[in-house]
């Protein structure tokens, strides 16, 4: 589900305060992808550290939504490789200068609700396990 959505938000700590942004965001395999610009907050909080990222949206009939949540660490990427790799997956941004940096966040910790009207939610959660193994 994460994969149909494009704008998402990221939970991070800022000198022991916690702060949510809204992100633009693409998928590269098991990682989640954003791009922020150098020296911003947001730049600043995403430097090896354990973030929170949640996107939802609606599902393909028009009563049902879904939302998405990931706990995992985030990390600058500066592999030229990679670089060129995430460059090519034309990650819309909401600032107006070109992505000045990539960030990448594995997703350890994934949890997902899917709510349809007049039903109860459905919530599971998945741990990643050493080796890319999912814990039900």
């Amino acid at each position: 589900m994460l994969a149909t959505a494009e704008v998402g938000r990221i939970g991070v700590s800022t000198r022991a305060l916690p702060l949510i942004f809204p992100v633009c965001f693409a998928m590269d395999d098991d990682q989640i992808v954003i791009s922020t610009q150098h020296g911003t907050t947001l730049d600043a909080s995403t430097r090896d550290t354990v973030v929170a990222f949640e996107a939802d949206g609606p599902s393909s009939h028009s009563s049902v939504g879904w939302s998405v949540q990931s706990t995992g660490i985030a990390r600058h990427v500066t592999d030229p490789a990679e670089l060129d790799r995430l460059a090519a997956l034309a990650l819309p941004s909401w600032s107006l200068k070109s992505p000045a940096r990539f960030v990448t966040i594995t997703t350890d910790q994934l949890s997902g609700r899917l709510a349809a009207d007049s039903s109860v939610p459905f919530h599971h959660t998945h741990h990643r396990l050493p080796g890319n193994a999912i814990e039900a």
